[in-house]
């Protein structure tokens, strides 16, 4: 089970010393780390000198465009979502003309694979769930799309819930997350559907024990709960699933909530964040577990640590890892630097892991241990005339990136891990 690398939005560019290859590793970043901000304390992955790109000056406000060949072509006027499932089949969110599209060639060529009768909407489209290369779901008002063939053919069966957000931990256990309401930073998630048969039939999962006792307002159903947003919740197995994550509070510690019955009993964990946290009122943002294994998995938290000589404080990224099924978690020795509120770490194995930090990657081979910057013919900004919409990795080596313009957006590869990004001309075929 892999993350996808959702849309992200807020940084500012490096200053052009962050693309050097003066950065030193750090071999006790918990004790010894001190950032400032134009400050990258970890090592730079540099290809061999035969193929080596050239870097593209940081004191000018490139665009992607400049790496791409010349007959690359923008496709897609707004590809929104990637999730690849190998290095050749995978399936993209585009727009409400073409809204569910399949590639197995890598992104070259893509298909239109939308379920028919699906009323466009794109709030309704990003709660759709991707199983693997044939098995997807996709939620509508009153209804759940299903297709076991890569989209060739769907079903369609009745709910009781219209806009939601949907996981799957295999082919028939999968939950929905009823449209939320949210204001002032935070939701009430309305309801939460089970299913035990792939989306055939669904039934109401009671979670009422989260918090304990809350006032519910009187306009919504009993069972509702005070939560950041409706993608809170991420599921481990049919019986275990976490709660937290994707909200900015203030706290001196990691934390996460598990229940292993299916809700009906909640603990509480509470993991220190590693030293040099300000004393009090640190604010951080937990992540939801990643497992790649039935034991085996992480998870992120981001906090702000202060700058060099007292300068303006960075936001950094802990990253905590378990052997027992999230029973208990340690910390990395190292921290990763350079990060935004909501940038996302993708593990692709135990070993290998990227994150963008600052407007380039950062990727660790050896479990989080330490961390490279990646020296890449590539930027990644979060705002600006150009930005990164998406990216997501299936190997070490191998990956895809969405850059958005206001000229629409352009898919890249990579197949060097990272170094050299090219642009693909891709095509919508019958």
């Amino acid at each position: 089970m892999r993350k996808i690398c959702w849309m992200i939005i807020w940084v500012v560019f490096l200053n052009s010393c962050a693309m050097t290859n003066n950065a030193q590793p750090v071999s006790d970043p918990i004790s010894k780390l001190e950032i400032t901000p134009t400050q990258i304390p970890v090592t730079t992955a540099t290809p061999a000198p035969s193929s080596t790109p050239s870097p593209v000056p940081s004191a000018i406000a490139t665009r992607p465009e400049t790496t791409a060949s010349p007959s690359a072509q923008v496709l897609f006027p707004a590809l929104d979502r990637l999730q690849m499932f190998d290095e050749h089949t995978g399936w993209a969110i585009a727009n409400e003309n073409h809204p569910f599209l399949r590639t197995t060639d890598g992104g070259i060529t893509w298909r239109d694979v939308s379920p028919a009768g699906l009323v466009p909407d794109m709030f309704t489209y990003s709660g759709a769930y991707f199983l693997d290369t044939s098995t997807a779901w996709v939620p509508a008002e009153g209804k759940v799309f299903r297709t076991t063939n890569g989209g060739q053919t769907w079903q369609d069966f009745a709910t009781a819930f219209g806009r939601a957000r949907m996981q799957f931990v295999n082919s028939k256990n999968g939950w929905a997350f009823s449209e939320s309401n949210c204001g002032a930073g935070t939701c009430w998630l309305r309801l939460l559907f089970q299913t035990t048969d792939g989306g055939q039939t669904w039934s109401l999962l009671n979670i009422d024990g989260l918090y304990g006792p809350e006032t519910v307002p009187t306009s919504l159903p009993s069972g509702s709960i005070h939560i950041p947003s409706a993608d809170s919740f991420k599921f481990s197995d049919p019986s275990t699933f976490w709660f937290g994550g994707n909200g900015i509070i203030a706290s001196q510690s990691a934390t996460l909530r598990v229940s292993r019955d299916q809700g009906k009993s909640w603990q509480e964990q509470n993991l220190p964040l590693p030293q040099r946290a300000p004393d009090s009122g640190a604010p951080n943002s937990v992540e939801l577990p990643t497992f790649l294994t039935a034991k085996e998995g992480f998870f992120a938290a981001k906090y702000e640590v202060p700058g060099k000589g007292g300068g303006s404080p960075q936001l950094v990224m802990a990253v905590y890892a378990t052997q027992d099924g999230g029973h208990t978690w340690t910390v990395s020795p190292s921290l990763v630097p350079d990060v935004a509120w909501f940038d996302h770490i993708e593990f692709v194995s135990l070993k290998d892991a990227f994150v963008r930090c600052g407007e380039v990657l950062c990727v660790t081979h050896d479990g989080a241990k330490t961390w490279q910057t990646i020296q890449s013919n590539l930027r990644f900004p979060m705002q600006g005339d150009t930005s990164l919409g998406a990216y997501d990795f299936v190997t070490a080596q191998t990956g895809w990136a969405i850059i958005i313009s206001s000229g629409g957006s352009q898919l890249y590869q990579t197949t060097d891990g990272g170094i050299t990004w090219n642009a693909l001309k891709s095509e919508l075929i019958p």
